[in-house]
């Protein structure tokens, strides 16, 4: 599978998601390419409703599919190809986001 990766200075390519051994996503970076801070692993966290708090209720784990994927007949839901997983920097707050494929 490609994926198309954004660097920081806006262009974009496309790579082979080459991080997955033995079933378990291995973050390909360590350090933040901003300030080579060590990267620590979050979870994003999505709800599929803002609830009455708008904290969110019902949270679901971040996934991805192809850009061309219809939602199905019956249940409009959209086949998913994986799921996404993330590290933040704490010094700079940058987010990396990664495809973790199914």
């Amino acid at each position: 599978m490609l994926l198309l990766v954004t660097a920081g200075d806006g262009t974009q390519k496309r790579v082979a998601n080459t991080n997955i051994h033995g079933g378990q996503l291995k973050m390909p970076r360590q350090n933040c390419p901003e300030c080579e801070t060590q990267l620590q692993p979050i979870k994003i966290i999505d709800a599929t409703s803002p609830g009455p708090s708008d904290k969110g209720i019902a949270h679901v784990e971040l996934s991805y599919s192809s850009p061309d994927a219809k939602p199905s007949f019956f249940m409009h839901a959209i086949k998913r190809e994986g799921t996404l997983k993330a590290t933040m920097c704490p010094k700079c707050g940058r987010v990396l986001l990664y495809a973790n494929p199914e």
